[in-house]
């Protein structure tokens, strides 16, 4: 599934949340950065899977991402190979 920007990836995760195994967007999207986004799935579902990427500095965003459990960070350009691996690392259960 794909979605333009933040709200419409917010709805469609709404919509097919059951269906969802993890969710991979970038954090800088239009009307609602991933940040955000992430929180709204959050709500819906606590358990969701996250990567977040970005082709920006990997510093500044893993410093963002600190404290938002159960979401990674991807720079970008990546591969399918570092995606497997971050994918790997994804924690289901973002109480732990």
């Amino acid at each position: 599934m794909v979605a333009s920007d933040g709200p419409e990836a917010v709805a469609l995760f709404r919509e097919h949340a059951d269906e969802i195994g993890v969710v991979i967007m970038d954090l800088s999207m239009p009307q609602m950065d991933g940040m955000t986004a992430a929180e709204h799935l959050r709500s819906i579902r606590p358990d969701v899977r996250i990567v977040l990427s970005s082709g920006f500095s990997a510093a500044e965003e893993a410093r963002r991402l600190s404290g938002h459990q159960g979401a990674q960070f991807i720079q970008k350009p990546y591969d399918l190979v570092s995606l497997k691996q971050v994918l790997g690392q994804v924690d289901p259960d973002p109480s732990s």
